[in-house]
């Protein structure tokens, strides 16, 4: 009942926009008990859901300027703040970060500039939540002698009640115990000292005690996974044998192959599609401590030059992976696909396989090219000279797969991803953009059909389940993004309030790779993709039931799907049998549990990963100064412009560096625009830049505009004119 009161005075203020209500109004709006409306108000409010103003009026927190996101601290001391709500980061000036660090989920007041020539900043108002109350950080001496923590993520310093062993220049990780007012600086614990400043690989192994993922698996762990390895023989298990042409695809350097598939021909003309997937949940059983391990992990985490993976290596390596000519266990899913895309048929099944081949994206596509070209296989691909007529029926369906989806509006963002080279020492030496070719666009098209397929399997059961799913774009963005376009060639086709997943598709596909800005700002549009017990279908593949069934090695909540459809359809008379009210409740917390801590276990893995990246490339830079180089504008802001180069590096441009005119932001045309000259550098527009700054601990990169070089013709122009007034 209380829920019901509190979703009724939440969607009332919600549909009041920038209204603001008092007790009675929402009293008398629901025809409620006064009491139990101002206990709901007083909740709501506690949960940051809407604000109360001074004169006891209540309203969404959007009413009042206010919004909940994190923050993302710079080393200069000021900040970025994103939220859900926005489009766009919010500038907070050093003096408004109110001691926030970086990572920390905080409440912003946004001040709203109403001028062209202004950007919307922010003032932290509170901090909601510490970004796991810990800090990274290197032993320091300040001016007095004293010891001190310097980190990155915080502009100030911390000191430390002990610092044991700790000595000048030790990086360590320690828990926030208090805030000094007085000194406004940090109390710390040190808990670990992750190693020293010079060791090698001491930077990255910093972000990742920063974000708290553990490279080690504790000692239970390692013997639980020494006890089933010891008493595993794939043979002994009487499961079904697939009997087909299996590959599996994956990168070169890949370990953990844990999706294999095969293709054929039906002489109906349909196509029968097998997916099969490394069957984890037969090795990782609930209630044990891998399992609290695996979940707590929620997944493995790709950096530059390692991966810290959420199952040792003997399962994600070994035991799971799908090697070639070595039995497997899997959890299969085979599909009948007519030539419309559409699924005529479908099981899902646990047995084994032997796959064939363990091939590379790369052979694969070699493969293909030769199949283009109709030229035979070159000497060193000859091995794989069966596989051919697979491949082609690969390609063929990949492609009906993808019209599929293109006709129901499902969306792909172009936007660059780079590859990061590093020696033995982990020094990048080179930065490069990820080449997609139609081998990984098959493996793509494969596992989205088979995770949707597995998804309405279980849903026509109405049973508990894990779904992904993907909110449609926020009101709010989508005002300002319309707004963004009206000064591009870009335009979106749609009448509706609500954009279509179909409307968006038809943009993304006239910007395509030219405008990396735009692609951006789009996929900024975007609600985040998580993971949840509630279906509300995925916005973005335009799927109303889609699942994550294919990576259980590596994700958690794909594990999680492995169990339940054991539970449902391998094992479904046990289940039946023994089921209750009670035990399906139990099973929807779980599940409401796992979902929760895997979003969050993938932000955080995300967020590590873009941190190495973004520290890898600035320290590639710091060997680059002084290059020029063409990129593209990718972001304006009223104090520069960022530009991303052909490689995917991105660096700014600070506006008071760009001296041959005065600058001022234009938030209607996503510019700079130059007031004297009337030069305006606007977003996806190309531009000449050189490489003035870099700074690696800083992940910061700062380039300046090349000026065109004076030709000279106007002055020339100017002589002629006064030379021929002369003659006259």
């Amino acid at each position: 009942m209380e829920k019901n009161l509190k979703n009724e005075i939440y969607n009332l203020l919600k549909n009041q926009k920038a209204s603001l209500l008092n007790l009675d109004e929402i009293t008398n709006k629901l025809s409620s008990n006064k009491t139990e409306v101002k206990k709901m108000l007083d909740e709501l409010v506690d949960d940051y859901k809407i604000n109360k103003s001074n004169n006891n009026k209540y309203g969404l927190l959007q009413a009042f300027n206010l919004y909940i996101g994190t923050i993302d601290v710079k080393r200069q001391g000021y900040g970025f703040f994103k939220s859900e709500e926005l489009i766009e980061e919010v500038f907070i000036p050093k003096n408004d970060m109110n001691s926030a660090m970086n990572g920390d989920t905080v409440l912003t007041y946004v001040i709203s500039n109403k001028t062209k020539d202004q950007k919307d900043e922010g003032t932290v108002k509170q901090i909601i939540k510490r970004n796991d109350a810990t800090i990274v950080g290197k032993i320091s001496l300040n001016a007095q002698g004293d010891k001190i923590i310097l980190s990155d993520e915080y502009t100030g310093y911390a000191i430390a009640k002990n610092y044991g062993i700790a000595v000048i220049d030790d990086v360590v990780k320690a828990n926030i115990i208090d805030f000094d007012e007085r000194e406004k600086c940090y109390i710390c614990e040190i808990v670990k000292i992750i190693g020293n400043i010079n060791d090698i690989g001491i930077d990255i192994e910093s972000i990742v005690s920063k974000y708290n993922f553990d490279t080690d698996f504790s000692e239970k762990v390692i013997e639980e996974v020494k006890h089933t390895s010891d008493n595993f023989n794939a043979d002994d298990l009487d499961l079904e044998m697939v009997d087909e042409l299996i590959i599996t695809i994956d990168g070169a350097d890949a370990k953990d192959l844990d999706d294999a598939v095969s293709v054929k021909r039906l002489k109906n003309g349909n196509f029968k599609l097998g997916v099969y997937i490394a069957d984890v949940s037969y090795f990782v059983r609930q209630g044990t401590a891998l399992d609290d391990e695996a979940l707590s992990r929620g997944t493995s985490v790709y950096l530059t030059d390692r991966v810290i993976p959420m199952l040792p290596h003997k399962l994600s390596n070994d035991l799971c992976s799908l090697n070639p000519d070595t039995v497997k266990l899997i959890m299969g899913c085979e599909m009948e696909i007519n030539r419309q895309g559409s699924i005529i048929s479908s099981r899902v099944f646990e047995g084994k396989i032997k796959s064939n081949f363990r091939m590379t994206y790369n052979n694969v596509n070699k493969i293909i090219d030769c199949i283009k070209q109709n030229k035979p296989l070159d000497t060193d691909l000859k091995k794989y000279e069966k596989l051919i007529p697979m491949t082609k029926d690969m390609m063929e369906l990949s492609d009906i797969l993808h019209a599929m989806r293109r006709a129901k509006g499902s969306l792909e963002f172009e936007i660059p991803e780079s590859k990061i080279i590093v020696d033995k020492n982990g020094k990048p030496i080179d930065v490069v953009l990820i080449d997609r070719g139609i081998s990984e666009r098959i493996i793509e098209q494969f596992m989205l059909i088979a995770n949707e397929t597995v998804a309405y399997t279980v849903t026509n059961l109405k049973l508990p389940f894990i779904y992904r799913v993907h909110d449609e774009p926020n009101s709010v963005k989508l005002i300002k993004f319309k707004a963004i376009l009206k000064n591009t060639k870009y335009t979106i086709n749609s009448k509706s309030k609500n954009i279509t997943p179909k409307s968006l598709q038809v943009l993304l596909e006239q910007i395509g790779s030219e405008d990396p800005g735009l692609n951006t700002s789009l996929l900024r549009l975007m609600s985040k993709a998580i993971y949840s017990e509630n279906n509300i279908g995925h916005y973005a593949l335009a799927s109303k039931c889609y699942t994550h069934f294919t990576s259980p090695i590596r994700r958690y909540p794909d594990l999680l799907v492995h169990r339940l459809l054991k539970k449902y359809i391998v094992n479904s008379k046990e289940f039946y049998e023994t089921i209750n009210d009670s035990k399906l409740t139990e099973l929807e917390t779980y599940i409401a549990k796992v979902a929760v801590l895997s979003s969050e276990q993938e932000q955080k893995a995300i967020s590590c990963e873009y941190d190495v990246a973004d520290m890898k490339k600035a320290e590639y830079m710091e060997d680059h100064i002084g290059e020029i180089y063409t990129g593209k504008i990718s972001s304006v802001t009223n104090f520069g412009m960022f530009v991303v180069l052909d490689n995917g590096i991105e660096g700014l441009v600070h506006i008071k560096n760009m001296k041959d005119d005065y600058y001022v932001y234009r938030e209607d045309m996503m510019a700079l625009y130059g007031r004297r000259t009337k030069n305006i550098y606007r977003l996806g527009n190309a531009v000449k830049i050189k490489v003035v700054g870099a700074n690696k601990d800083a992940k910061q990169i700062d380039f300046n505009v090349v000026m065109p070089k004076k030709t000279g013709v106007k002055h020339e122009s100017r002589r002629k004119k006064y030379q021929s007034r002369r003659k006259k």
